[in-house]
């Protein structure tokens, strides 16, 4: 086996990283070994894939707000984003699909907590659907993935203004919708397309990138902070496929359902108590994921904690605290989301004066706390970037022979 050492300088083969404080700048990409340029590209390519492979979109497009429809009159937008007149009986073109969810995807690469709030939104919508559903005679055997169809606009029913008002609608057209009208889940099996490919490359790339910081994690060398930075991405995007696996992917062609002449369902009073009324289990699901995400942002101070070598010294601490600073704006991400929710779903303006103090109360709360979510992220992003100007040089270190390191194997 070729001794590293004998491609490049001894002094980037050494096995006593732990002692090699000196700060270096950027450095060149070698032949055997890791450059700034390598660390860099594994560390995207990784962040990319995982956060394409768990976008599944809408079968309705993004619907817009009259004041956006006035500012944004343009094609691109009234095609991609809008959803009016039907349009989502509409099967999008391959070039709007891809411009959905190359926008989604920037989304989620800058900030990712928001695409596992909107994952836990849409399990927490079709789960609502499937507990009040699943009352009703004859439609028991009502599945979450029939759910997730009704919450996705996988159906069209342009008598319904919310996915949550579907029992209302079969209820009230016992006699005319039953449930052998409604697709089934083979049917939903058979229209909606997964893209495979995309999960096996995200996959293999995960596992070597965990292989390989494992490795070097166990013994003894460096783990810079974008790769540290990766395995939150990484986490984020299990934790994401597993709350949408039972929402039908890639189905952007909605089923057709006879009976489209039904009235649309009564309103209920917002006055009465269930009016908005959701399983109790909702409320856990969403304390749950706010200490996931919790977790899931404290995973890189946990491995920075594995060795002491990973800072620079006691004094330098900056990551780890950059990191439980993410960690907490996450956690309360999670709470201030959960309260904007529970601002929409009341009526707080028709009631007393506290309550309306209450109310724009928490709405200041939720947009203060938003910018300094988005804020810190962004700043934790540049920070990140920035570290490869003065990084410490155990970060490069590779060990004296390709036996020693398997994470270098094949590379």
């Amino acid at each position: 086996m070729t001794e590293c050492a004998g491609l490049f300088g001894a002094d980037r083969c050494t096995d006593t990283v732990y002692f090699e404080d000196t700060l270096v700048g950027l450095q060149p990409e070698p032949s055997c070994g890791r450059g700034t340029t390598g660390i860099i590209w594994n560390c995207l390519v990784v962040m990319t894939f995982c956060t394409w492979s768990v976008i599944h979109l809408d079968t309705k497009s993004w619907t817009a707000s009259p004041s956006v429809r006035k500012k944004f009159k343009r094609k691109f937008w009234t095609r991609v984003f809008d959803r009016d007149n039907g349009a989502h009986l509409r099967i999008p073109s391959p070039r709007e699909l891809v411009a959905r969810k190359v926008f989604a995807a920037c989304i989620l690469l800058l900030f990712p907590e928001y695409g596992l709030l909107a994952a836990i939104e849409e399990l927490s919508v079709a789960r609502s659907v499937h507990h009040s559903t699943q009352r009703l005679d004859g439609w028991e055997t009502f599945s979450l993935k029939q759910a997730h169809l009704v919450r996705m606009g996988g159906v069209f029913l342009p008598q319904l203004e919310r996915p949550e008002d579907f029992h209302l609608f079969v209820r009230q057209n016992v006699p005319f919708f039953e449930y052998r009208h409604f697709p089934s889940d083979q049917a939903i099996d058979l229209r909606a397309k997964r893209d495979i490919m995309d999960r096996v490359i995200a996959t293999f790339q995960a596992l070597y990138f965990i292989c390989n910081v494992a490795i070097r994690n166990s013994r003894g060398y460096r783990i810079s902070n974008l790769e540290l930075l990766t395995l939150n991405y990484i986490a984020y995007s299990i934790v994401n496929f597993l709350i949408r696996l039972k929402k039908p992917q890639e189905l952007y062609e909605a089923f057709e359902i006879d009976n489209l002449s039904l009235p649309s369902p009564n309103p209920i009073n917002e006055d009465e108590p269930s009016a908005n009324h959701r399983p109790r289990l909702e409320k856990w699901t969403w304390l749950a994921m706010a200490f996931a995400i919790t977790a899931i942002n404290l995973v890189p101070l946990a491995i920075l904690q594995r060795g002491k070598s990973f800072s620079l010294d006691n004094e330098n601490s900056d990551p780890e605290k950059v990191i439980v600073i993410i960690a907490i704006v996450g956690f309360g991400a999670t709470l201030v989301f959960m309260l904007w929710k529970h601002l929409r779903s009341r009526q707080w303006k028709r009631n007393t004066i506290f309550k309306k103090a209450m109310y724009y109360s928490g709405v200041v709360l939720v947009f203060l706390v938003a910018l300094l979510y988005l804020t810190l992220r962004s700043y934790y992003l540049v920070v990140v970037f920035q570290s490869f100007q003065y990084q410490a040089s155990g970060v490069y270190a590779t060990a004296p022979s390709w036996t020693q390191y398997l994470g270098h194997v094949g590379s």
